[in-house]
């Protein structure tokens, strides 16, 4: 908590701590500041360390980087107001030090700040990495002077942006884009304001704007660097209105070793243009974009990561997956770049939007110095996303191909590019993005899968006898319930089928997980099948075949039409039969004339109704749903429901569990058997010539890796094949988990409260068994034993850990191998050399203690082990003092 006030600029601090506010027009020197070589050395880090520990070195880097430089912008009397990743603005005010002299002396802080930057960028100059490669960090600055603009913004329903903008902010960028490391550039004003205490070595013109800028030469006015100013602390009530609400709940209730992790991400990049920030309609045409993009945010789950103002435009960089991780954040984040072409089109006075899109494994935390740090998603994708903003005409989305591949069937996109980009050694794949395909029903008689279902014959003959009993007028309620992987919708289609070869016509949506809040949206999808709506003829049209439709099955109800409207997003006038009905009426109304329809059409041929992903179901389309069932009960229709576990806490168990005619099918993972049929049939579909053949130890170590999870052996599998990797190669094995099992399970462990999350992530060190006694004596900030016998009692009920044994002591179990490699992996390695390093002296002071020496010698060896995988020396101390016990 103390930490929270670091978030904000310098200036801003110490004005809330005055209780006032900051003025809204300022005069004052700006200083933008671009760390040069940022990106091939993120690159280079990746090459030598990969993408997960790259980015961890990378912020290990930055972090030392900008803890020099914020002091030195501290000791000129700076605030840094934004951070950009490898970048950071500066505001010098006349309230900074005191100068009052119309622009003289904060111009001279912010040179003699600029040269002091050079100075302590020279420990970066070379940086010797691993594979022998040398990586060179170098900075490059534009410094401007004049009138700024001071605006907050936002809305207060989400949080205040603290923005800084203007012609005089916009000078430093196309100052920062004339010079090459390690220049100096200043703008006309800056060496009018300085005169002869500076020297200009050369003038440098912008194309672009045609502004001169000028080289520092030399620089003779001298203004001594304070110590670095303590900064006035705030209290909870001041501070939390500025920070993103997912901040603040990590930095409220995390633990600084456990703030950061690896994740699978999306992000996005958006340029947008035409604002006058130095007149007075500035704040409000701002606001008139970031509040809209503050609420399409929050509905999707997105953060807000950076707002950067440049003269040519601004843009916003948001993450989805840093904060509030997702399986569909890809899905989310193109819809979230749609919805704000249209905000833009709606607003007359901002230019067409430029957005990049990317996705990718990011570092997620905190990062900067330590009186001055910014919440960020850092990685080589986060680069990529830029410049493919950068690349994009205005109108236009581009995103990468890992993007593409993720949504091609649901989205509408042009043919691929490949574009080298800045930075970049090799070229990228990407795809312009149109806009989202037609929402397409769900064709349950149509083949969606290459190869036979394995095993579950059980539940198959189950199907069958429901599917048996509802041709024969007594409704069946089934429910396909499963975790995540276990082949829930595969189960669904083989009913389908089934249903399908007894004459029953098929109808099936799906909900989404962002869409608890809109109404009707899984029934949408049903009712457009049922009804045959063609959504790509006009709403004109589509209202004609609807009353043709309800004609032919209800002609009675025909005046009920209108109510149909809100359920298929169709604008139906009103008639004077609806218009005056209250909306309890007016449901109820709805509820009889879907029940009409489907009990006509019901009697026609018998139906299915497959509803996916229930746990994510609305409320109207909840009430729907057990408005059908109840009323229905004695007509040939099969409501096939399939959903996870509802025992999180977001997640809602259906009520139509409660009817007498509801089957639970609850499905376990496949027996060894059955996983090895699977593992065979999926290895002749991708690598045909070797025809499926497997040795042994093949199918042994897949088992012992996805555990007769399906999804998980599958994307184990592709992975591999993906990559062009032979998985009978042993040494492939060493390959880090597909992002697509990390997103699954990370997104499970996102919706846990912060205490049995932090638990996971500290047991995950442990190993997949871990002791209740070791884990609270190697980590004691997890709190008092009631609070870990809580935690670990929710992790047991939500299947995520299992109880190993009570006695001679309390052990628990990751449930799944996978979830405790995945949850391992997200640490950072420095965290995890920590945490080991923890856990290896808690068992030495053990061993004298410890009945049977072997076994605790035994886990030491392990943790030892995982503590030189960490990549610190100096948990050999350890080894030594253990006698070299080793794993």
């Amino acid at each position: 908590m103390n930490n929270l006030h670091t978030y904000l600029p310098q200036d801003r601090r110490r004005a809330l701590a005055r209780g006032e506010n900051l003025p809204s027009r300022a005069h004052g020197s700006v200083l933008f500041a671009d760390i040069s070589g940022f990106t091939p050395f993120t690159e280079a880090l990746r090459h030598a360390y990969g993408s997960r520990r790259g980015a961890e070195e990378l912020t290990k880097h930055l972090d030392a980087v900008y803890t020099a430089l914020i002091g030195e912008v501290e000791r000129y009397g700076g605030s840094v107001t934004a951070f950009a990743g490898d970048a950071i603005t500066c505001w010098f005010g006349d309230a900074g030090r005191g100068t009052g002299d119309g622009g003289r002396g904060t111009a001279a802080c912010a040179v003699c700040c600029a040269l002091a930057l050079q100075t302590a960028m020279q420990p970066f100059a070379q940086i010797p990495l691993p594979n022998g490669e040398m990586g060179r960090l170098t900075i490059k600055i534009g410094i401007a002077t004049g009138t700024v603009r001071r605006l907050v913004v936002g809305d207060e329903a989400h949080y205040w942006l603290d923005v800084l903008a203007g012609e005089t902010v916009n000078r430093t960028a196309v100052a920062e884009q004339l010079a090459t490391a390690p220049d100096i550039l200043l703008d006309e004003a800056t060496v009018y304001a300085l005169g002869e205490t500076i020297t200009v070595a050369e003038w440098r013109t912008s194309n672009a704007t045609g502004e001169r800028f000028g080289v520092l030469g030399g620089n003779t006015a001298v203004i001594q660097p304070a110590p670095i100013p303590l900064l006035p602390h705030l209290d909870e009530e001041t501070t939390r209105p500025w920070l993103n609400p997912l901040v603040y709940e990590r930095e409220k209730t995390g633990h600084p070793l456990l703030q950061t992790d690896f994740r699978p991400c999306v992000a996005l990049f958006i340029r947008f243009a035409g604002i006058d920030y130095e007149a007075d309609t500035a704040a409000d045409q701002l606001n008139q974009f970031i509040r809209p993009l503050q609420a399409i945010l929050a509905r999707y789950e997105g953060t807000l990561i950076d707002l950067t103002f440049g003269d040519k435009g601004s843009y916003a960089y948001l993450n989805f997956g840093a904060l509030s991780l997702h399986e569909d954040d890809a899905r989310r984040a193109t819809k979230t770049a749609l919805e704000l072409q249209e905000t833009a089109r709606s607003l007359s006075f901002l230019r067409p939007l430029q957005i990049g899109i990317t996705y990718g494994v990011m570092r997620t935390g905190a990062y900067g110095g330590l009186s001055r740090r910014h919440y960020g998603a850092l990685s080589d994708e986060v680069n990529v996303a830029a410049r493919l903003m950068s690349t994009a005409a205005p109108g236009q989305i581009l995103v990468s191909g890992r993007i593409h591949k993720q949504l091609a069937p649901n989205f509408l996109f042009g043919n691929e590019q490949q574009v080298s980009l800045k930075g970049r050694s090799e070229p990228i794949r990407l795809f312009p993005l149109y806009g989202e395909g037609k929402q397409r029903p769900i064709h349950l008689s149509e083949p969606n899968y290459h190869t036979p279902i394995i095993g579950r014959e059980a539940e198959q003959r189950l199907l069958a006898e429901k599917l048996a009993l509802a041709q024969q007028g007594q409704a069946q309620i089934v429910a396909i319930i499963g975790e995540a992987g276990l082949g829930k919708s595969r189960l669904a289609w083989q009913a389908a089928q089934l249903a399908f070869q007894q004459g029953f016509r098929s109808y099936g949506g799906a909900c989404q997980s962002d869409g608890l809040n809109t109404p009707y949206l899984v029934w949408k999808q049903i009712w457009t099948s049922f009804f045959a709506l063609d959504t790509t003829h006009t709403p004109a049209q589509q209202i004609h075949h609807l009353r043709e439709q309800v004609r032919r099955y209800v002609p009675e109800r025909e005046n009920a039409l209108p109510l149909l409207g809100r359920l298929l997003a169709l604008p139906i006038p009103e008639n004077s039969f609806t218009e005056g009905l209250e909306p309890k009426n007016r449901q109820t109304a709805l509820h009889v004339l879907l029940e009409d329809c489907l009990k006509q059409a019901s009697q026609e041929a018998p139906l299915l109704l497959l509803i996916e992903d229930l746990h994510w179901i609305d409320a109207l389309s909840h009430e729907l749903l057990v408005a059908l069932t109840q009323a229905l009960s004695r007509c040939p229709i099969f409501f096939l429901a399939v959903y996870r576990p509802t025992d999180l806490p977001r997640l809602q168990a259906p009520r139509v569990e409660a009817r007498p005619n509801f089957t639970p099918l609850h499905l376990a993972a496949l027996n060894e058997t059955e996983a090895r049929q699977m593992i065979q049939a999926k290895l002749a579909q991708l690598y045909p010539r070797q025809g499926g053949d497997v040795s042994p130890a093949l199918v042994q170590k897949l088992l012992a890796r996805a555990e007769g999870n399906p999804f998980y052996l599958e994307e184990v599998l592709n992975f591999f094949h993906g990559r062009g990797l032979d998985p009978r190669h042993e040494t492939n094995w060493e390959a880090e988990l597909p992002d697509s099992l990390h997103a699954l399970i990370l997104s499970r462990l996102d919706q846990l409260p912060p205490s049995p999350k932090r638990t996971m992530r500290v047991a995950s060190v442990i190993g997949r068994l871990f002791p209740v006694s070791w884990l609270i004596c190697y980590y004691p900030d997890l709190g008092e034993l009631s609070q870990l016998q809580a935690d670990l009692t929710l992790l047991h009920d939500l299947d995520l850990t299992l109880l190993d044994r009570t006695e001679p002591e309390l052990e628990y179990l990751f449930k799944h191998v996978i979830i405790h490699e995945v949850t391992y992996e997200s640490l950072p390695f420095a965290t995890r050399a920590r945490l080991h390093e923890q856990l290896a002296a808690y068992l030495e002071t053990q061993i004298a203690l410890a009945p049977q020496r072997s076994l605790v010698a035994g886990y030491l060896g392990l943790s030892l082990w995982a503590y030189r995988k960490s990549g610190q020396a100096n948990g050999l101390r350890h080894e030594r003092d253990s006698g070299g016990a080793g794993h």
